[in-house]
């Protein structure tokens, strides 16, 4: 998982960029979960998403996100729910809507991993450090990504 946390200076607070280990270390869904809805092919457990506001707002008040900046984030998983990430607190983090490397990195290994490109494990490690990740090309180029940190 995730060992470092990197801020960048926005305004009068700090804009997160990648999940607090602490606060968003990543949880997984499992058969007791309210959202839990079977096992993906991968026996994996899935849970449908469901963040609730209330959750919402806890995620925003721990990253410590003013309320007139929150329209500028998302609430995103650290562990996606294709991989068995669940909707808990733990699993949650407010994600600026410029992370745009974030989300194409999740839809490729989504890719990926239906196409055998990637293994779980190997998906997952991916999944968890996606914010790391920056110039990885189109996703039919497969997984060679260039990792800087």
């Amino acid at each position: 998982m995730l060992k470092t946390i990197y801020f960048m200076a926005a305004a009068a607070f700090v804009t997160p960029v990648s999940p607090d280990p602490v606060l968003s270390p990543g949880t997984f869904c499992h058969a007791n979960a309210p959202d839990f809805t079977g096992y993906a092919e991968l026996l994996v457990p899935y849970c449908l998403e469901n963040v609730t506001e209330e959750v919402k707002e806890r995620v925003f008040w721990a990253y410590q996100i003013p309320k007139e900046e929150r329209d500028q984030y998302e609430i995103s998983h650290v562990i996606p729910l294709f991989l068995g990430g669940s909707n808990g607190f733990s699993n949650l983090w407010p994600e600026h809507v410029s992370m745009q490397n974030a989300r194409q990195v999740e839809e490729c290994l989504f890719l990926w991993l239906d196409e055998g490109l990637v293994d779980y494990i190997e998906a997952l490690q991916i999944a968890t450090e996606r914010w790391f990740y920056t110039d990885f090309g189109s996703c039919g180029s497969g997984p060679g990504l260039s990792l800087d940190r």
